[in-house]
């Protein structure tokens, strides 16, 4: 079990919040970074090619390695067997090309999946408002955001929520 230090209540041991006062149990949660703008991603990505993904923080250092990788060991030999210099602007152009390609799709995802969470925290918080209230109020409130966001710590947390809440209305029913 898992007391609060605010209101003193037994919680679940892997509870996030407190399900009697809402209060954060141990470290409250990063907040939410700001989303990478997909402008300056492309932008540097059109101008610096794989060295613009350097924006994309760990993806695009992966990305980066990968497409130097690939430059240093196959190029010189594509731009000797063709002998033109045009080939090599080419393929120059190519490669930014597929870089800001690869920084829209990165950054779309990444900020879709940022998104997601502030939301989910709020419908947690109002479960747990919820529960001082009405307990199945509480548990439509924590199946809706298991409904919603299925695979984040938030739904985990609903779950574990709406498995005490059954069990107390199954124990008690007039505690509603």
């Amino acid at each position: 079990m898992n007391k609060c230090d605010y209101c003193g209540q037994d919680n679940v041991s892997d509870a996030v919040r407190c399900a009697g006062c809402g209060t954060y149990l141990n470290e409250p949660p990063e907040p939410p970074r700001p989303p990478k703008s997909k402008t300056t991603a492309v932008i540097l990505a059109l101008i610096f090619g794989p060295l613009g993904l350097l924006y994309l923080g760990l993806e695009g250092v992966m990305v980066f390695l990968f497409v130097i990788g690939i430059a240093i060991f196959t190029l010189p030999f594509l731009l000797t067997a063709l002998h033109g210099t045009g080939f090599g602007l080419l393929i120059t152009l190519v490669v930014r090309a597929l870089c800001a390609s690869w920084a829209i799709q990165t950054l779309n995802r990444r900020n879709s999946e940022e998104m997601d969470e502030p939301e989910a925290a709020i419908l947690l918080d109002e479960g747990v408002k919820l529960e001082n209230v009405d307990f199945d109020q509480a548990i439509a409130k924590y199946e809706e955001l298991i409904e919603k966001f299925p695979n984040s710590a938030e739904s985990k947390t609903a779950r574990t929520c709406v498995e005490t809440l059954k069990a107390n209305l199954k124990r008690n029913p007039a505690s509603q």
